[in-house]
């Protein structure tokens, strides 16, 4: 079982910010189905990131933060997904999901190829 500290220990970045919201879903295109693992930070880079590629620092930070929900989904009972996604919503809203989709980006890394692989920016949309 999960336990809250494991939850609280997924963070992002050098200021540690912490897990606004994780969850399992599946996303379908068509016939293909992935369950995927969301975690949402609230971040500046939300914004900064609608318009450029991460740095390679960034990039360090994405995966790190992956590492701990890999660490995180391997105690569940749904056990690892099939894609990792890592949203950065930049505002205050209480809610994070109202916040404007050009103040927030999902950065993913599939499961087989997180420690390598090239991060697939997904879509935000209204």
């Amino acid at each position: 079982m999960v336990k809250q500290s494991e939850i609280d220990a997924v963070t992002f970045g050098a200021s540690r910010v912490p897990l606004e919201y994780l969850d399992f879903f599946e996303i379908s295109s068509g016939a293909d189905v992935r369950e995927v693992m969301l975690a949402v930070f609230r971040s500046g880079l939300g914004s900064e990131l609608k318009s450029r590629e991460p740095s390679e620092q960034e990039a360090v930070w994405i995966r790190s933060t992956v590492s701990l929900m890999v660490q995180l989904a391997a105690t569940t009972d749904a056990g690892l997904p099939d894609d990792y996604f890592v949203e950065l919503a930049d505002g205050d809203e209480e809610d994070y999901r109202t916040i404007s989709p050009s103040r927030r980006v999902i950065l993913g890394l599939e499961n087989e190829s997180w420690q390598t692989g090239s991060l697939i920016r997904i879509e935000v949309s209204e």
